[in-house]
């Protein structure tokens, strides 16, 4: 498969991965494991069936404006936060509506070590503006993923 071809990943929020795909169809991030798109299906035809996909999982689910805000929030920070920290994503750990910004806070595997309980971790904090644009981002923790009396 061409280096320019789309992952063929569904994500969490029930659309395609919009990464570049490998010679596997996947990402960096996702592997034949994960749920995909029908082969042969083209990028409209699978997102209008994960839009459908995604409709339905979120009728079950709260429909605060909130809810949906912080959703929104989550993918946009998932989707770049690799990019502008440089670091893998570990996870989201908080997400934080201030007056006029939002804060979240990313954990990142700074060091990877065999075993994992020795990776060294960053906890950094992203803000982001009311249009979620990361308009700044700071290290607040370092840390051993084993480190279990580390308070963050």
């Amino acid at each position: 498969m061409a280096s320019e071809a789309q992952c063929s990943a569904i994500t969490e929020q029930g659309t395609r991965c919009s990464r570049p795909a490998g010679e596997d169809g996947f990402c960096y991030q996702h592997s034949p494991a994960d749920e995909a798109v029908a082969e042969g299906a083209d990028a409209a035809e699978t997102d209008d069936q994960a839009t459908d996909d995604s409709e339905d999982r979120r009728t079950t689910m709260s429909n605060t404006s909130t809810d949906s805000e912080i959703g929104a929030i989550r993918a946009e920070v998932a989707d770049v936060a690799e990019d502008i920290v440089g670091y893998p994503l570990s996870g989201i750990t908080s997400i934080d509506h201030g007056d006029d910004t939002w804060t979240v806070a990313v954990e990142v595997v700074e060091r990877k070590s065999v075993p994992d309980t020795q990776d060294i971790l960053g906890r950094y904090e992203l803000t982001l503006d009311e249009d979620r644009k990361i308009t700044g981002y700071h290290r607040t923790h370092r840390y051993r993923r084993d480190d279990t009396q580390q308070d963050v």
